[in-house]
Formats: structure tokens, C-alpha cells, sequence
């Protein structure tokens, strides 16, 4: 039997059998009567005061002007424990099309949606990796997206996550769907060339995480901490900003 124990808390649910967890989100779109949509996986959770921030974001006299909004999410384990924050990025088009620049970033535990966004499409069914994604491409060719530089959501880390599965079947999918916006000739050309070298430059911008790595098995964490807080004295006085990400390693 369903586990109905929220039932109370909600306008409408439902059990029944479906073609995945892409068209469960469809029928639940399609049930759904509020101005701003939006859905997160049963692992995760919004932050407190999420659902005031995106209102205050998105609407000005009760009319929807950001169509699309979109913020942080920090990354807990089984037990709830803070790990480290998944800072987003700007999105483009282009931007979501080359993901394997990983010039963008979108959580998709953060993104809110004006419901006239979604009148005319939907999540596509036959995706099971990349379905948010896809959405985002396509949404991006017809609405601005607008980034809130603070935490909306909190994504659960756990085994049995589909991210925890590896990367080759997320790829698979990105690399299939983004072919269908390059255009032909020598766009083509330069993305497939980019795409075959992408695996070589990553492997290269990993060397200094690797090397702070290694140093943080060297030296214990309290010296290694140290070492750190020395660093960022050394960059305030001299007048350098610290990377805001540099503060959740």
C-alpha cells in the first residue's frame, strides 16, 4: 500500500503505473495549478524560506517577470550532513549545448519555472538521464534564465542515486541530444573535435585538485587547514578576492 501519511498536506496524488519517472513528472506538471512549477526527488529538500526567496525573485505586483529562476544547491550525505555547495553558472544556449565545456551548471533541485513556460512542451519521455537538461535547452531558446547567487535546495548523496551510476550513460544521452542542435559544416566539425580532446583537457585541469589532494592526505587536516587560512590572509591583504567555491573545500 501507498505511504500516504502527507496526504493531508496535499491538493491531489496518485498511484498508479507509469512510463517512468520522466512522465510521473509530466502528469504531476499537468495536474498542477500554481503560477511557478518546479519538482525535487524525494532524497532532497528545499532550504527554508526557498519558496519566498523565488517569489520575491520572480514576481513584481503579483505578475511572474523572471520566467525562469534558478540558484545554489548544497550536496548533504545519507544523514543529512553539509558536504560541500554546487555553485551554478550562467546558462546560454550554447553554453548548454557544448556540455562537455562544463561551461554551465544547473541544479536541477533549484530551478523554478513560470507555468506559461511549460504550455507548449514538456519533459521528454524517452530521456532517463538527462531529461532536465533537455528541458533547459530548449527552454533557453525562448526564455531568459536568471541565477539567485544563494542556496534553494539540498541534493542527497547516496549509492543508488542514478549520478552515483558513473558518467558513461549521462554522456551517452548528453552527447546524443546536443548533435541535434549543431549546425552543419564547420560547427559540427569543431564540436566533435572539441568533444574527442575533452576527456585529455579535463585530465589536465585536475592536476591541481589532485595535488591539493595529495597534500591534504600528507599533512593533517589542522595543518592543512592552517596552511589555508595563511593563504587567504596573504591574498585579503595584497587586495585579491578569494573564490567564493574556495570556501567549501
Amino acid at each position: 500500500m501507498a505511504d500516504i501519511k502527507y496526504e493531508k498536506y496535499l491538493v491531489h496524488w496518485v498511484s498508479e503505473p507509469d512510463k517512468g519517472q520522466t512522465d510521473a513528472i509530466n502528469k504531476g506538471f499537468a495536474m498542477a495549478s500554481g503560477d511557478i512549477l518546479a519538482w525535487i526527488n524525494s532524497d532532497d529538500l528545499y532550504v527554508n524560506n526557498s519558496f519566498k526567496t523565488i517569489v520575491q525573485w520572480m514576481c513584481t505586483n503579483g505578475k511572474i517577470v523572471r520566467p525562469v529562476v534558478y540558484g545554489d544547491c548544497d550536496l548533504i550525505d545519507t544523514d543529512g550532513k553539509f558536504k560541500k555547495r554546487y555553485f551554478a553558472k550562467p546558462v546560454t544556449t550554447e553554453k548548454l549545448i557544448t556540455f562537455w565545456r562544463r561551461s554551465f551548471l544547473i541544479p536541477q533541485q533549484a530551478v523554478f519555472m513560470a507555468r506559461y513556460t511549460l504550455q507548449n512542451m514538456c519533459l521528454n519521455i524517452s530521456l532517463r538521464y538527462v531529461m532536465d537538461w533537455e528541458l533547459y535547452l530548449r527552454l533557453s531558446q525562448k526564455y531568459p534564465f536568471f541565477y539567485i547567487p544563494e542556496s534553494l535546495a539540498r541534493f542527497r548523496i547516496h549509492g543508488a542515486s542514478k549520478t552515483a551510476e558513473g558518467e558513461r550513460m549521462f554522456n551517452r544521452e548528453f552527447l546524443r541530444e546536443s548533435r541535434r542542435y549543431w549546425k552543419p559544416g564547420i560547427q559540427t566539425m569543431q564540436f566533435r573535435f572539441e568533444y574527442s580532446l575533452f576527456p585529455i583537457i579535463y585530465a589536465i585541469k585536475r592536476i591541481p585538485w589532485l595535488i591539493r589532494r595529495l597534500l591534504r592526505k600528507l599533512l593533517r587536516d589542522k595543518t592543512y587547514d592552517r596552511l589555508r587560512q595563511i593563504k587567504r590572509r596573504i591574498l585579503t591583504r595584497q587586495g585579491c578576492q578569494i573564490r567564493e567555491e574556495e570556501r567549501y573545500i
